[in-house]
């Protein structure tokens, strides 16, 4: 007599509610959160005449950039230039695995954010970032106009943000944080992959933007024609006032002289300009500070 088993699967239930909502909030629709990796693959053979043939066919593979885990947190996936999901291999192990950070569903006190430790830093390229270089390396001269040129490059901390600027039209990599763009633990080496970036598409203008409120205080016209502007830089932490003003204020000043010769250019006029850096815990959380700048919060 034939011997009947019965096998049950367990099917453990992913919470999707704040992935739903987040990306709904986002205004990021199921479309938009799907890459769609294409790429060649190039296979020989003998023919029925005895040469060999060489066929190119076209490959395809679909990936959630964000995705829900079974505690209902966020994960978010990384992909290389090529298309590919970038890897890591933990030590200890015999096989690499995808690189990806977490978005907590619950905040770990201040801790919104979580990857495995020893996985490094690499940057979170958008969708239209990934096209353009692919047009361009296909197109193989270096020394030629390149086919989908990226005229400004904004670099910005978080993936969300990279991704909404990527919606808008931007040209935008998204970072970790304010050291996100080094080369593994190099820190002053751009990373690899986006210097390849920058070189194969040309970028003319590299735009850094950090988590910080810039609010004009004070602007005064003086007598001589010239215009005086007072600005606050406000961040969350003392360790990013730091970063800010640089050594020995070395930073902001760097910052300070582009920015008055950038300005006294479009309002045609000599500009004073004096920048002042604060601390402001938490108002990235602070919808007021969003609307004060004409901006809708990122729920």
């Amino acid at each position: 007599m034939p011997n009947n088993t019965t096998t049950t699967l367990e099917v453990t239930a992913v919470n999707t509610e704040y992935l739903n909502t987040r990306l709904h909030d986002l205004g990021i629709s199921d479309e938009q959160n799907i890459f769609t990796r294409v790429w060649n693959q190039t296979s020989s053979g003998v023919g029925d005449d005895g040469k060999i043939v060489t066929t190119t066919n076209e490959q395809k593979r679909e990936y959630k950039i964000f995705e829900a885990d079974e505690e209902g947190n966020i994960v978010i996936h990384y992909f290389n230039l090529m298309g590919q999901p970038y890897s890591w291999k933990k030590k200890d192990t015999k096989w690499p695995r995808d690189f990806v950070r977490t978005r907590l569903r619950v905040p770990r006190g201040d801790q919104k954010y979580n990857q495995e430790e020893g996985s490094g830093q690499y940057p979170f390229f958008t969708p239209g970032l990934i096209s353009k270089y692919k047009q361009n390396k296909d197109s193989a001269n270096i020394d030629a106009t390149p086919v989908a040129p990226v005229d400004i490059l904004f670099i910005v901390e978080g993936e969300f943000k990279a991704f909404k600027g990527y919606m808008a039209g931007l040209d935008i990599i998204g970072v970790l944080g304010i050291h996100g763009f080094y080369n593994g633990d190099v820190r002053g080496k751009l990373h690899d992959d986006v210097q390849d970036l920058i070189i194969t598409c040309k970028v003319r203008k590299v735009v850094f933007l950090v988590d910080a409120d810039l609010l004009t205080v004070k602007w005064e016209e003086k007598k001589d024609g010239s215009v005086r502007i007072d600005q606050t830089i406000y961040v969350e932490r003392d360790s990013q006032k730091k970063i800010v003003l640089g050594h020995k204020g070395e930073t902001i000043r760097a910052i300070g002289q582009a920015a008055r010769m950038e300005l006294s250019g479009i309002l045609e006029q000599k500009v004073h300009l004096f920048l002042f850096v604060k601390v402001r815990e938490n108002w990235g959380d602070d919808p007021e500070r969003y609307r004060e700048m004409g901006l809708e919060f990122p729920h």
